[in-house]
């Protein structure tokens, strides 16, 4: 199902080992010297503004390991789920691992994540 391999302008999550969220990502470039390791742009995530400065914060760029890369879920995905499945829920812009304790009205859920209840 996952691919070792990711061109320019694919999209993408990446794992932040720190808090075991992903987070989604445009692949801007493969290194040249390290096959398993791209260049990728957040969405999500930003670099903190830099001396106080009034320009608003840029998508955060960096360097990534592969491993820690997965291909973006598609939207189209239409599943049913159960109280007690586990799940990736996208909460607080990105997509945490949690388990399913209650279903709610127009497809919406109630998620437990490492403890703490939330709406997806």
């Amino acid at each position: 199902m996952f691919t070792s391999h990711f061109d320019k302008g694919d999209q993408v999550e990446v794992i932040k080992l720190d808090c075991c969220s992903y987070y989604p990502a445009t692949v801007l470039r493969s290194s040249a010297r390290h096959k398993n390791v791209v260049f990728v742009e957040y969405q999500t995530l930003f670099s903190s503004e830099e001396n106080g400065s009034s320009r608003p914060a840029k998508c955060l760029r960096e360097y990534v390991d592969i491993a820690n890369l997965r291909p973006k879920i598609p939207h189209e995905l239409i599943l049913c789920f159960k109280a007690g499945d586990f799940v990736d829920a996208y909460c607080e812009n990105a997509w945490d691992p949690g388990t399913i304790m209650d279903i709610l009205e127009k497809s919406r859920y109630l998620v437990l994540f490492g403890g703490k209840r939330g709406r997806t």
